[in-house]
């Protein structure tokens, strides 16, 4: 592979977990890549139902019951490296804090993926059709400026 151009994908093996902080102590987060592809999707099915029952202003006790099933259900898969002693002390809004921070930075990585495929895709483009994104054509002896450069006299301008 040409080393000047750069990857369409990097992939990294090493797990990096996010951590959170309870009473003090750091505790260390399920990262998206440990996840199998069936925990990622129930995670993005509950996410979704998790979201209409919120969104829902009529909410009844059962529909209550359930908005309360999936809090504890999605921040335990999220968090399953933390305790359960300590998972047992936090909140419903408190584990809706943990799915929220969880979910912001799983948006902020696929923003970074998505504009890093992105910037790979125009730079392959540019050098394999020699245009740039604009559709002008680049030259490899151009300096970008179209001002002539002065053949003699003084570097002062004038």
């Amino acid at each position: 592979m040409d080393d000047e151009r750069k990857p369409l994908l990097d992939i990294e093996t090493l797990i990096d977990r996010p951590k959170i902080k309870i009473d003090g102590e750091y505790h260390e987060l399920v990262s998206l890549e440990e996840l199998s592809i069936l925990q990622t999707q129930r995670l993005s099915t509950q996410g979704k139902r998790l979201q209409a029952l919120m969104d829902n202003e009529d909410l009844d006790d059962e529909g209550g019951k359930r908005l309360g099933n999936l809090v504890f259900s999605i921040s335990d898969t999220i968090m399953q490296h933390v305790p359960a002693e300590a998972r047992a002390k936090l909140t419903e809004m408190q584990r809706k804090d943990v799915i929220e921070a969880f979910t912001a930075l799983l948006l902020r990585k696929r923003a970074g993926t998505a504009a890093a495929m992105l910037g790979s895709l125009i730079t392959a483009m540019v050098k394999e059709t020699g245009q740039e994104a604009t559709g002008a054509t680049v030259s490899p002896a151009s300096s970008g400026s179209t001002e002539a450069t002065r053949d003699t006299g003084s570097p002062k301008p004038r």
